[in-house]
């Protein structure tokens, strides 16, 4: 046999092996993947700066989101930071009733066959789910008590009560669903346009469910996103849907999550950020552009004459938990808090001099610990100057993981030592 037809031989050899290899895996019901499938969801993502650059926070929708495998990067320019972060969703699991607050304002007359639409859906695909409707015009009325969704296939929504339509009782139909949510088993939707106002006591309505901890979710059916609406979702801690977005409200009550953490880059000067939020063989995409940090002011300082050292007089503050490991944002309880602190600062036509100090348990590092203690003391700072009708001024000090409350040796004394005391200094 020449050298060329045994070369034939052994390549025809090679080949039935193979083809008898992969189909004996074919018998036994197996399938061959060189690269998994992947799933990549990409849109257009709204990122709340609001308090840039300590917090950043976005939402998105997916069934199959898994926290505790998922991985977040961010891109900046050239670097890429793998970023620890918190999710959670944005409707809980245990949700029992379910309030829209549908505007029957003059400006959403023409989109009310689209809003009951939108709650008929609901209802449907969430039979055991209460659903109940306050509209809201020149003033809020019941036009639905909470109902099985089941029962929903026999009503007419366009039959229900409808109230005068002058006006956006915002405030009004946040309050009038409020009491009739029990507990903390319910949310509201409320399904609005771009011509929302402010209207009257709305920031009380907010602060009460903020207090209950009732997420509120804010369907915007036609127009750019509505400062009043956006106010909304960035006081309780809620989920925005416009109509242009890529999933609906359906998707929002299953599978809306939120998700927040601090950027390593904090000093962009206007760059853009790119987010990758990645777990298993699917991820999320968004991206937004840094605000940058504004230049310090010149300080011109003025020749005085001395006056006479007097010593401070330091008063017990509070004391704001952080409880969650590597974080700086703030929970609910710490910003109820730091507004009961804030209201019980003494009138003073000066400034008020505010001490923050910022501590953390032991888990990490000390230098990355004394930057997290900073950041925390920062991000109380800026809670307190946004929301203070007083002029403060403040001393921020970080200390790290030094000077515990109790030892490190437990989760419970951890989340204990993370914390940020306040005290003010007249």
């Amino acid at each position: 046999m020449g050298i060329l037809n045994k070369y034939k031989l052994i390549v025809l050899v090679t080949l039935i092996t193979l083809i008898s290899f992969f189909a004996g895996c074919a018998g036994r019901g197996k399938k061959l993947f060189i690269f998994a499938p992947i799933e990549i969801a990409e849109h257009k993502t709204t990122v709340n700066i609001v308090n840039f650059p300590e917090i950043i926070e976005f939402s998105f929708c997916s069934s199959s989101f898994n926290p505790d495998i998922a991985e977040l990067t961010e891109t900046v320019e050239d670097r890429v930071d793998k970023i620890p972060f918190i999710a959670f969703r944005a409707i809980p699991e245990t949700l029992g009733v379910l309030i829209f607050i549908e505007d029957y304002s003059g400006s959403m007359l023409d989109r009310a066959d689209e809003a009951d639409s939108l709650i008929s859906k609901t209802a449907n695909e969430f039979p055991s789910l209460q659903v109940g409707i306050v509209r809201i015009g020149k003033k809020a009325i019941w036009a639905l008590r909470p109902t099985l969704g089941k029962e929903f296939i026999n009503l007419k929504l366009s039959k229900l009560p409808k109230p005068p339509p002058n006006g956006t009782s915002l405030a009004r139909g946040i309050f009038t669903a409020l009491d009739s949510l029990p507990g903390q088993i319910g949310a509201l939707v409320i399904i609005s346009d771009a011509s929302a106002d402010h209207g009257f006591r709305l920031e009380d309505a907010l602060h009460t469910a903020n207090l209950r901890e009732i997420p509120i979710v804010v369907v915007q059916l036609q127009g750019e996103r509505n400062e009043v609406l956006d106010t909304i979702v960035n006081r309780v801690d809620g989920f925005y849907l416009h109509s242009s977005d890529p999933y609906d409200l359906n998707e929002v009550l299953s599978g809306g999550w939120k998700v927040v953490y601090t950027p390593q880059v904090i000093d962009t000067n206007g760059a853009e950020h790119n987010i990758v939020l990645r777990w298993g063989s699917k991820k999320k995409i968004g991206k937004y552009t840094a605000p940058g940090t504004p230049k310090p002011k010149l300080v011109v300082i003025e020749e005085k004459i001395p006056k006479p050292i007097i010593e401070p007089i330091v008063i017990e503050g509070i004391r704001v938990p952080f409880m969650i490991e590597n974080n700086a944002r703030l929970l609910k309880q710490a910003k109820t808090l730091l507004d009961s602190f804030i209201n019980a600062l003494p009138k003073s036509e000066f400034p008020l001099m505010i001490k923050i100090e910022g501590y953390t348990c032991d888990i990490g590092n000390a230098a990355y610990n004394l930057d997290l203690s900073i950041r925390r003391a920062k991000i109380v700072a800026n809670y307190m100057r946004r929301n203070s009708k007083i002029t403060l001024n403040f001393e921020i000090v970080g200390h790290g993981e030094n000077d515990p409350l109790v030892l490190n040796n437990s989760k419970q004394n951890r989340q204990i030592n993370r914390r940020v005391e306040i005290r003010l200094i007249y």
